[in-house]
């Protein structure tokens, strides 16, 4: 299963490009008429919430990788669930707060997302192609 590069760099730039439109829709779909925050204040985070994050991530990168046959589905709604989250957090926090607590994640954690959903894309299209589980 060989990708280029190239094809791999256009599919995370559609794939960023669609994530800022979603979120941007939805910000003033569901949180722009809002007279007050929903939270009142920053949550405080610690190792469990640390842990757990991780965990999180761990399942939904099998998920979408073992369901490689089905790869839009995953896809689809880990990226909704993530949109309507940063767009609610626009609401509660302002775009300020909650783009300066995104970068640590949009630097190392975004990219690989997209690495793995494109890997889960690939192998959905082999599959379909050869019709066959074996394409090594």
């Amino acid at each position: 299963m060989r990708s280029k590069l190239t094809e791999l760099i256009k599919f995370q730039l559609v794939a960023l490009g669609s994530i800022v439109f979603l979120i941007i829709g939805m910000y003033y779909l569901f949180f722009y008429n809002l007279d007050e925050p929903l939270i009142s204040k920053v949550p405080i985070l610690g190792v469990e919430h640390t842990i757990s994050l991780f965990l999180h991530n761990m399942w939904v990168y099998f998920v979408t990788v073992g369901l490689f046959f089905v790869a839009p589905l995953p896809i689809l709604y880990n990226w909704g669930m993530l949109c309507f989250t940063i767009a609610y957090n626009i609401s509660a926090f302002g775009i300020g707060q909650t783009l300066r607590l995104l970068w640590p994640h949009g630097i190392v954690e975004v990219p690989t997302i997209l690495l793995y959903q494109y890997l889960a894309l690939k192998m959905m299209f082999l599959l379909y192609r050869t019709h066959s589980f074996f394409w090594f």
